[in-house]
C-alpha cells in the first residue's frame, strides 16, 4: 500500500488533469486535422470524378494518340514541380500548425519569392529539355507551351499549403472546384470544335493563371494578407530544410509522369504511349488523393510529435487503411472492372483499362508507401527520404532499361516494373516508420479480410465472382471507413 504525502492528492489529480488534457489535445488535434482533410478531400474528390470525365470526354473526341501527346507533354511540368516546390509546403505547414515561427509574415512572403524562383529555373529546364531530348517538333512546341504550369501550379500549390496551415481548406474546396470545372469546360468545348494541340494547351494555362489570381486575391482578403519578402533567414531554412523533402518528392514523382517520358524515349511507340498515359493518370491521380487527403493530417502529426501514441495510431491507421480501402479497389478493379467492360462495345479505353485491371495491385504499396512518408516527415528523418527514393528511381529504370534490352518492353512490363518499384520503396520506408507502433489484433485483421475477399472472389464460378467481388469491396469499404473514424477520435 503506498501512502500519499501531504501533496500526493494535489500531484495525482494534477497528474491526471494533465493526461486528460493530453489526450483532449490529442484529439481535437486529429478533429481539426480531419476536418481540413474533409475539405481537402472534397476538393480531390470532385477533381478525381471530373478529371476522370474529362479523360473520358477528351480521348472520345481527340483520340488516344492525341491525348497521348498532351499527357506526355504535361509529365515533364508535372515531373519538376516537386523542384519548384522544394518541400517548402510541408516546411511551413509544420512551423505555422506548430507556432514556432516568429514572423508567419516573413515565413510566407520569402517562401512565395522563393517559388518563384524555383519555378522559373524549372521551366528553363522544361525549355532545354524539349530542344535537347524531344525530337519530334509537335512534341516540342506542347513542351514550351506546358512550361509555365511549373510556376503556375507551384505557385497554387503554395497557397493550398497556406490554407491547409491556417485550417482554412474549405477556401481552397470552393475554388479547386470552380476553376477545375471551368478548365474541363473550356478544353472540352475548344476540343470538339477541332481546334489544335496548342490551342488546347494554351487554355489550360490561361485557366490556371486566372486560378492563381483569384487564390491569391481570396487568401488575400480573408485569411492573411501576404506581401513579398526576402528574409535570409527564413530563405535559408526553407532551402535547407526544405531540401530533403523536395528532393525525394521529385525522386517520388519521376515514378509515375517520369516514367510516361522514359516509355517515350525507349518505345518511340506514339499509339501506344497514349493507352500508357491513361493508365498512369489514373494512377497520378489516386496518388495526388492520397498525397492531399493524407497531408492534412501533417499539422496533427507535427503537433504531435512528443507523443508517441498518435504516430502509432497514425501507422496502424496507414496499415489498415491500404489493405481495406486499397483493397476494395484492387477488389473491384480485378473482378467488376473486366465485367462491365464485357457489357460496352470495344472503345478506345478498353486497352488501358483492361491493363489498369490486371496492374491495380499497385495501389496497395502505393497508399502505404504515402502514409510511411508522412510519419517519417513528421518524426524529422528527412535525410532518409530522398536515399530511399532515389534507390527506387535507380531501381525502375534499371529493371526497365533491362527489359527494352531484352526486347520485351510492353506497357504491362512496364506497370509490374512500377510495382515492384512501391513495393521496394514501402519496405524500405518501414523500418523507420512503424518502430514504435506495437502489433496489434487489428493490424493483423486487414490484411487478412483481405485475403479472403479476394480468395473467395476468385474462387467463385463466374455468374457469382461479380456480385461477390463487389460485396467484399463494398465491406472493406466499409471497415476502411470505420479506421477513418476511429483515428478522427483518436
Amino acid at each position: 500500500m503506498t501512502i500519499a504525502g501531504p501533496d500526493g492528492g494535489a500531484a495525482s489529480a494534477s497528474a491526471s488533469a494533465s493526461a486528460s488534457a493530453s489526450m483532449r489535445g490529442r484529439a481535437t488535434t486529429f478533429r481539426a486535422g480531419f476536418r481540413n482533410g474533409a475539405y481537402l478531400g472534397g476538393a480531390k474528390a470532385f477533381y478525381l470524378l471530373i478529371r476522370l470525365v474529362y479523360i473520358i470526354a477528351l480521348v472520345s473526341i481527340i483520340g488516344v494518340e492525341h491525348y497521348g501527346y498532351l499527357s506526355y507533354a504535361q509529365n515533364w511540368y508535372v515531373l519538376l514541380i516537386p523542384l519548384a516546390a522544394w518541400g517548402s509546403s510541408e516546411v511551413v505547414i509544420s512551423r505555422l500548425a506548430r507556432g514556432s515561427s516568429d514572423d508567419a509574415d516573413q515565413l510566407m512572403g520569402s517562401g512565395l519569392v522563393l517559388r518563384v524562383l524555383f519555378g522559373l529555373m524549372a521551366m528553363t529546364i522544361v525549355w532545354i529539355a524539349a530542344f535537347l531530348i524531344e525530337s519530334d517538333t509537335g512534341l516540342r512546341a506542347l513542351m514550351l507551351v506546358y512550361s509555365q504550369g511549373v510556376l503556375v501550379r507551384s505557385l497554387g500549390s503554395w497557397y493550398a499549403a497556406l490554407f491547409t496551415a491556417f485550417s482554412a481548406a474549405q477556401y481552397w474546396l470552393r475554388l479547386s472546384v470552380a476553376f477545375t470545372t471551368l478548365e474541363v469546360a473550356a478544353t472540352l468545348l475548344l476540343a470538339n470544335a477541332g481546334v489544335e494541340l496548342l490551342t488546347l494547351a494554351a487554355a489550360h494555362c490561361l485557366v490556371w493563371w486566372l486560378s492563381l489570381l483569384t487564390t491569391a486575391l481570396v487568401f488575400h482578403r480573408y485569411i492573411s494578407p501576404l506581401r513579398i519578402r526576402w528574409d535570409t533567414a527564413v530563405v535559408r531554412l526553407l532551402l535547407t530544410r526544405g531540401a530533403w523533402i523536395g528532393l525525394a518528392t521529385f525522386l517520388l514523382g519521376c515514378l509515375l509522369p517520369g516514367l510516361l517520358v522514359l516509355y517515350r524515349l525507349l518505345a518511340d511507340e506514339l499509339q501506344r504511349i497514349g493507352e500508357v498515359a491513361i493508365v498512369v493518370q489514373i494512377f497520378q491521380i489516386l496518388f495526388q488523393v492520397t498525397l492531399f487527403v493524407g497531408s492534412a493530417a501533417l499539422p496533427a502529426l507535427s503537433r504531435s510529435q512528443h507523443r508517441a501514441a498518435g504516430h502509432r495510431a497514425f501507422t496502424r491507421f496507414t496499415w489498415n487503411a491500404s489493405f481495406f480501402l486499397g483493397g476494395a479497389l484492387v477488389t473491384a478493379a480485378m473482378f467488376v472492372l473486366p465485367a462491365l467492360l464485357e457489357l460496352l462495345p470495344r472503345g478506345r479505353f478498353h486497352p488501358s483499362l483492361d491493363a489498369f485491371a490486371r496492374c491495380s495491385w499497385i495501389v496497395l504499396p502505393l497508399f502505404m508507401l504515402h502514409g510511411f512518408r508522412l510519419l517519417l516527415i513528421a518524426r524529422g528523418r528527412l535525410q532518409q527520404l530522398p536515399l530511399i527514393m532515389g534507390a527506387g528511381v535507380a531501381t525502375l529504370t534499371l529493371l526497365v532499361v533491362a527489359i527494352d534490352a531484352a526486347n520485351a518492353l510492353t506497357p504491362e512490363s512496364l506497370y509490374l516494373a512500377l510495382g515492384l518499384t512501391l513495393v521496394q520503396i514501402a519496405l524500405c520506408l518501414a523500418p523507420g516508420a512503424v518502430e514504435s507502433a506495437r502489433p496489434s489484433r487489428s493490424m493483423a485483421t486487414a490484411p487478412l479480410a483481405f485475403g479472403a475477399v479476394l480468395g473467395l472472389a476468385a474462387g467463385s464460378p463466374d455468374p457469382l465472382q461479380v456480385y461477390i467481388a463487389l460485396s467484399g469491396a463494398i465491406l472493406l469499404s466499409i471497415l476502411g471507413a470505420i479506421e477513418i473514424r476511429r483515428l478522427a477520435s483518436t
